[in-house]
């Protein structure tokens, strides 16, 4: 539910003036001896207040927001926000800044009590690949010794005793000393949430636990970055994993993006440089990379160039082994790198249309050649059925000529036989006749 205020809600806001706001009376007539009914209405008008400038509300509350943005500081005169609807039946006015001003984390009251304002800015939500990763499972830990490094295994066994272990790892410098730290991951996020807030020892060294996630937004915030960089970050597709090109956006001139390195070392990869300044740093969008010079530039997603080279001078951070000299890219270098940039875009556009066009002739082609061959094997089908069926005729012909000549063969013998009958018993009759004769 939004804030709320009267039908005349314009009337209201501009009505009010600074007199109507000093009239609030904060001064309690008697020492603070809180009864439980005045308790439990605290608790409610805090509940209350809190929800109209919290994280869930605020954001969409356009007459709250506005107001907000009329002081340069963010203030809020109190007595616009007792005249919302679900605060007008609230009449102690020392009880409702005492409310407030035990708000932990989301108000905050000035001095003279009149007013209120957030005491941080809308941070961006944690999204859900964050939340469904290995980080949101993990904690970071220090205070192991530097000199003797524990090994995995003992380290992997002390916490399997709080919590199923899934993976160890130890944080190095870009020399390969141990930080004397490791970021330990377990089997869901409330088991290390939970160890995270525990009170732990280490051969009797007293361990420093934080959430990894809260581990990395804070080191943001040390090197002067977006405190909400972590968040901003877009989820890793594996190359193994990925069936897709990614979109190949037009390039956005902006400056302060770009950062030049030289002097890595000869055997750095872009996707070195890429994961290093991203873990650290801030989203890098693209990374150029010149082998035989040892240089290149480091075009980060935001306006972040100036504040990471600062802070990099601070850092021992290595290439391959070496300690690159980093400067912004400016004027018109800068102007000449998006030019090329922009350039390689539209040319590997051409390229990939060209060959999806060249693709879908090929398959139209295919397609072609499969309609004939359907066509060469009815055909040839036809041909086997023809030949077939004239050699089932041509064999019933010659059975039929077979058959007629079988039984022309048999009346032959047929008539041989009454023939040779006839003969025989005419011989007999005429000998019979000579004898009684």
């Amino acid at each position: 539910m939004r804030s709320e205020l009267p039908e005349n809600v314009g009337e209201v806001a501009s009505s009010i003036k600074i007199n109507d706001i000093d009239a609030i009376d904060i001064t309690p007539s008697e020492a603070i001896q809180r009864t439980s009914e005045e308790i439990e209405e605290k608790q409610r008008i805090l509940e209350q207040v809190e929800y109209y400038f919290g994280d869930k509300n605020f954001p969409n509350d356009k007459f709250l927001k506005e107001l907000c943005s009329k002081d340069s500081q963010g203030w809020v005169s109190l007595a616009i926000v007792r005249q919302f609807k679900k605060m007008q039946i609230y009449k102690d006015d020392a009880l409702i800044v005492e409310a407030l001003r035990e708000s932990p984390e989301i108000l905050e009251v000035d001095d003279s009590g009149t007013k209120i304002r957030r005491k941080t800015s809308i941070r961006t939500p944690i999204p859900e690949h964050i939340k469904s990763g290995p980080m949101w499972r993990s904690i970071y830990a220090k205070g192991f010794d530097t000199v003797n490094q524990p090994p995995k295994k003992s380290v992997e066994d002390f916490f399997n005793d709080y919590g199923k272990v899934i993976k160890v790892t130890p944080r190095k410098d870009n020399n390969e000393k141990f930080k004397g730290s490791y970021f330990i991951q377990f089997g869901t996020h409330e088991e290390a949430k939970r160890i995270s807030e525990m009170e732990l020892f280490f051969n009797d060294m007293k361990l420093t636990i934080m959430m990894k996630f809260d581990y990395c937004e804070m080191k943001c915030v040390e090197k002067g970055l977006d405190p909400d960089t972590m968040r901003k970050q877009v989820p890793y597709v594996s190359k193994s994993n990925s069936k897709s090109y990614p979109k190949l956006d037009s390039v956005k001139y902006e400056k302060d993006c770009l950062l030049r390195f030289e002097g890595a070392g000869p055997n750095v990869h872009w996707e070195d440089i890429k994961a290093k300044m991203e873990s650290d740093y801030g989203k890098v969008v693209f990374v150029k990379l010149d082998h035989q010079l040892r240089n290149g530039i480091i075009h980060f997603e935001d306006p972040i160039a100036l504040k990471v080279a600062s802070s990099i001078q601070n850092d021992d951070l290595e290439f391959d082994g070496f300690k690159p000299i980093f400067t912004v890219l400016e004027g018109e270098d800068e102007k000449k790198y998006y030019l090329n940039r922009r350039k390689f875009i539209e040319e590997t556009k051409k390229k990939s249309s060209y060959n999806r066009t060249k693709m879908n002739n090929v398959q139209r082609t295919g397609d072609k050649d499969d309609t004939g061959n359907i066509g060469c094997k009815r055909k040839l089908d036809d041909d086997t059925e023809a030949e077939k069926s004239s050699a089932n005729k041509s064999v019933k012909l010659k059975l039929e000529e077979n058959d007629t000549g079988n039984i022309g063969c048999k009346r032959k013998l047929d008539d041989d036989n009454e023939a040779e009958k006839s003969s025989a018993t005419k011989s007999v009759k005429l000998k019979l006749e000579e004898t009684v004769s």
